[in-house]
């Protein structure tokens, strides 16, 4: 058996070997039951991602439940999420640069060829 004391819906402390002779906690079953309450064993949680579980116990339906709360950041967590952001940030300036470079160049052909048909022109239209 498993014991699990709660205070108010909230488990404070799980006990694996209550009734232990050794490590248990000296107190019958009877005891145990006014302070909480005996299991085979605690249903397990179900793991969230960027959630943690706390158990509960509801005094109405007599069950556990657990109770999922979101993970503060942490502040490697938020210079991670910086750090790819800025990673991502470089990467747009860096194909707008590359697009700006493209449009350059080819205003220069264009003026090039513009260039070329002129002097053409005035060269009586040899070329």
């Amino acid at each position: 058996m498993v014991f699990i004391n709660h205070k108010e819906g909230t488990v404070e402390f799980i006990h694996y070997s209550p009734f232990d002779d050794k490590h248990g906690l000296g107190k019958t079953k009877e005891q145990l039951d006014l302070e909480g309450v005996l299991v085979s064993a605690p249903p397990a949680s179900i793991p969230r991602n960027g959630k943690q579980s706390i158990m509960k116990y509801s005094t109405e339906t007599k069950k556990i439940y657990y109770e999922y709360i979101d993970i503060p950041e942490t502040e490697e967590d938020t210079i991670k999420k910086d750090l790819e952001m800025l990673k991502l940030e470089n990467a747009e300036l860096m194909m707008k640069s590359a697009m700006t470079d493209m449009n350059i160049e080819t205003v220069k052909n264009e003026n090039a060829e513009m260039m070329f048909r002129l002097a053409s022109i005035e060269m009586g239209g040899v070329l």
